[in-house]
């Protein structure tokens, strides 16, 4: 649908209403486009943030997207802002609890194996590990599977995934199984891992596993939290749907990876901190910046993010 006026009939970007805005920005980046219209997109956007309500701080008008993303998290207002520091200080002392456990997590013996069958287990949503599997994880205990026929195995796989996903999922966590086994067990995999000496290998090492995209090899690392990736976000549609909220905008991977960054350093705590309390309490805080900006005229999206498609799925988790 297109929502750009021709140009000759053009009126200026400042009598557009910000619905109309928005409007244009979804239709650009529907068709991966960045100009063609009276306005570019750097301009839309950029137009949009310049009239939040109570900003102290205004980005400046963009001359690329370069330029709109990396002023995104320093034009937000401070109401916006507030919402999650407000929940950053709520958690804090659950945030300590919640480090001690992710520690005690990646001194398992079986890690990381038991990470993959719980990454594994919470993709789309983590009540299907934390309600099914996590109770569970007895059986999946590495010496214990070792032991198990390949139809024993087969069907002790097919009861970690989410429904939705399952006969993917299993297969994945197989390959994973072989993978690991094949190295000789999770301890040698652990040492492999832990001997890398940069964020970037640790990263690369772990997508080269079936079904480990960015967002889960992050992930997985931050379960534990592990030093190297202590200042990174595992982005996933959550994170994305916030993001909206904030910028109005869904930006690349790196990108709003970048923006959560700036948006901890500027509540002062680490980018660890705020991807848990972000995920943990995603529904409070949407619906928390959803009724500030429909206060002040800007309508949401009236959907959370769908579920990917299988062919999405099975080109990689996020």
């Amino acid at each position: 649908m297109t929502v750009i006026p021709p140009l000759a009939n053009a009126k200026p970007i400042s009598e557009l209403n910000g619905q109309q805005l928005k409007a244009a920005i979804k239709n650009y980046e529907s068709k991966g486009l960045t100009d063609g219209g009276p306005y570019s997109l750097g301009d839309c956007r950029a137009e949009l943030l310049s009239r939040r309500r109570h900003s102290q701080v205004r980005a400046p008008r963009p001359t690329s997207n370069d330029t709109c993303f990396a002023h995104a998290s320093r034009s937000l207002p401070d109401e916006h802002v507030e919402v999650l520091r407000s929940h950053a200080s709520r958690m804090a002392t659950q945030i300590h609890v919640m480090k001690d456990a992710a520690v005690e997590f990646g001194e398992h013996p079986d890690w990381p194996w038991t990470n993959f069958v719980s990454s594994f287990a919470s993709y789309r949503g983590s009540d299907n590990w934390t309600k099914k599997v996590e109770p569970r994880m007895a059986e999946f205990i590495w010496d214990r599977v070792i032991q198990l026929g390949d139809h024993q195995r087969a069907t002790l796989f097919h009861t970690v995934p989410n429904p939705i996903f399952r006969d993917i999922v299993a297969s994945r966590l197989e390959q994973v199984y072989q993978s690991i086994l094949v190295e000789g067990g999770p301890q040698v995999v652990r040492e492999r891992l832990n001997a890398l000496s940069s964020t970037a290998l640790w990263l690369s090492a772990l997508q080269q596993y079936p079904g480990i995209g960015p967002k889960y090899a992050r992930n997985i690392a931050m379960d534990v939290y592990h030093p190297l990736v202590q200042n990174h976000f595992a982005v996933d549609t959550r994170l994305y749907d916030i993001l909206w909220e904030l910028i109005f905008t869904k930006p690349t991977f790196d990108e709003s990876e970048a923006i959560f960054k700036d948006i901890a350093a500027r509540i002062g705590i680490d980018a660890w901190a705020l991807d848990r309390i972000l995920y943990s309490q995603y529904k409070v805080i949407l619906a928390d910046l959803r009724a500030i900006n429909a206060r002040d005229g800007y309508t949401s999206k009236t959907n959370l993010s769908p579920p990917p498609s299988l062919r999405e799925f099975i080109n990689g988790c996020d």
